[in-house]
């Protein structure tokens, strides 16, 4: 691992180790991105995320069922409120929708699910139950995120 030939150092650094293929040597390849920005960290934070996480589809056997032309599994607003995930509840009677206040101010937060749900509640990151929150008629839910909170919301029913 270590060598002793480099004119800027005398001596080893380290233990005389073989570590074939330590060095990673070969071809590699990256994607960056550039996102030119007027706004703060965060609005190219956000940016960065998108171009990381890229969408996963899973396909399914075709049945029955309707679907409009476009839509959403869930809708949040305002934008510095950071969906982080969105899956199936663990007892499996759910959509668990979790994400996170990017600023450092209360942020008041409006989460509409594609599906209208009957229930939601506000649950921590076990899923277990903090309070009830009441659906509106389209079934969004409004609540308050402290500054850089984690909020996770279970829609059910």
């Amino acid at each position: 691992m270590s060598r002793d030939d480099f004119p800027s150092r005398t001596g080893h650094a380290g233990p005389m180790l073989p570590l074939p293929g330590a060095q990673m040597e070969g071809h590699w390849e990256f994607d960056y991105a550039v996102i030119p920005h007027a706004g703060d960290w965060r609005t190219a934070s956000r940016e960065a995320r998108a171009f990381t996480a890229s969408l996963r589809a899973v396909e399914a056997d075709a049945h029955a069922g309707v679907l409009p032309a476009c839509g959403s599994i869930v809708d949040v607003t305002p934008p510095e409120f950071e969906i982080s995930a969105i899956k199936r509840s663990e007892d499996g009677c759910g959509m668990l929708v979790r994400g996170w206040n990017t600023t450092e101010r209360p942020l008041r937060v409006h989460i509409r699910p594609g599906k209208k749900f009957a229930r939601a509640e506000r649950v921590n990151l076990a899923e277990e139950r903090l309070r009830s929150l009441r659906p509106g008629r389209n079934g969004e839910v409004t609540l308050t995120a402290k500054p850089l909170e984690i909020v996770t919301v279970l829609f059910k029913g």
